[in-house]
């Protein structure tokens, strides 16, 4: 329990490691403070005589907040150091900032018209800001795990309503995660984006997570008739993801869920098929019972174990006399099928298959 004083009032916490930052209000106004759960040293971030503080987030060495009396602006305070950074200074309102684990970088959302996404990250000497979003519509409720930012917006292209979006903060392309209903709060850790779903667009709500490095969706609830409001997620030392979220509703509980993710599923990078075969939308014509090789490249040798049970496969197929085609140009001996793998081409050839039809366009009969 933090210690207080006569008519103040503590909210708005947030926690990294044995440090936790809160909003305290007084008679005075509104200020950040630091509570260090070893030492039970509390500190005031920042004083000031009429202070107008709050939303205050922590990560590491960093605690941003909102200065209502500046703006509402973003700052950041150094706890080491004692000293405090001005990050924005505009007409937008800002809020809702969230400081990644290892302190380098800080997510907000700037309102003018419409809610966007800001970043800044620390260069060891600087903040550098820059937009993580700039649409019409609005973008809510960002997190950053210090290698990705997550939030969720409702854009035209979204499925049925609200979805989770992601981009790594070097501003690379930004990734959908496309769900019937709306999908909102998420938080991020060590690349685990949690959230919560309502299939219908309205409660109840159930957890998800989704993982980026394998890109699979994993549901971590199924109540029917209770909606859960995501608080947050950690992944711990050993891998294992911690969910800690409410039930909402008149009597609300608090619950945590610790589960281990499966083996993430092996992908590769599949840039198409090589010649003789023409990818789509070509049809290949064959001679039926030709046997035709197969090559393509998966970035680096992955084995021989890389095709599914069952496949390659053929169906018949309807053609398509507006699609252009193109002849065969190369066949082998009919045989067995086989999987082959050449180090100096980098390439795979699955050889000696011969089927009536192509499901996907590589070859057809007709």
């Amino acid at each position: 329990m933090t210690p207080t004083g006569e008519l103040t009032s503590d909210s708005l916490s947030d926690v990294y490691n044995t440090n936790l930052a809160f909003t305290r209000s007084s008679s005075s106004g509104y200020d950040i403070m630091l509570f260090d759960t070893v030492s039970e040293n509390l500190t005031t971030i920042d004083p000031t005589a009429f202070p107008q503080r709050a939303s205050p987030a922590i990560g590491n060495n960093t605690i941003a907040y909102i200065d209502f009396a500046l703006g509402p602006d973003l700052v950041v305070h150094n706890i080491s150091a004692n000293t405090a950074t001005r990050l924005t200074n505009d007409a937008a309102v800002d809020q809702a900032p969230q400081v990644s684990p290892n302190g380098q970088v800080v997510v907000w959302q700037t309102c003018s018209s419409t809610c966007n996404i800001n970043q800044a990250v620390n260069s060891g000497t600087s903040w550098t800001i820059s937009a993580v979003t700039n649409t019409p519509e609005a973008n809510n409720n960002p997190d950053t795990d210090g290698v990705n930012v997550v939030y969720d917006s409702n854009r035209a292209t979204s499925v049925g309503g609200s979805d989770i979006y992601f981009r790594q903060i070097d501003s690379s392309p930004e990734v959908q995660i496309a769900l019937a209903g709306v999908q909102t709060n998420p938080s991020i850790a060590a690349g685990i984006i949690a959230f919560q779903s309502s299939a219908g667009g309205a409660s109840p709500n159930d957890l998800f997570v989704y993982r980026i490095s394998s890109n699979e969706l994993f549901q971590v609830t199924n109540t029917p008739t209770i909606s859960e409001i995501l608080n947050d997620v950690t992944v711990l030392p050993n891998g294992d993801v911690r969910l800690v979220w409410s039930t909402g509703g008149a009597e609300a509980d608090v619950l945590a869920t610790t589960f281990t993710l499966p083996p993430p599923t092996a992908t590769y990078n599949f840039t198409g098929f090589f010649q003789p075969v023409d990818n789509l939308p070509t049809i290949n014509t064959a001679k039926a019972g030709s046997a035709i090789p197969v090559k393509f490249s998966l970035g680096g040798y992955q084995g021989l174990d890389i095709i599914a049970t069952g496949f390659p496969a053929s169906q018949q197929i309807f053609c398509n006399t507006s699609e252009p085609t193109d002849q065969i140009e190369q066949t082998v001996t009919a045989g067995s099928s086989s999987l082959s793998y050449d180090a100096t081409s980098d390439e795979y050839t699955s050889g000696r298959y011969q089927p009536n039809t192509y499901r996907l366009h590589l070859g057809t009969n007709s």
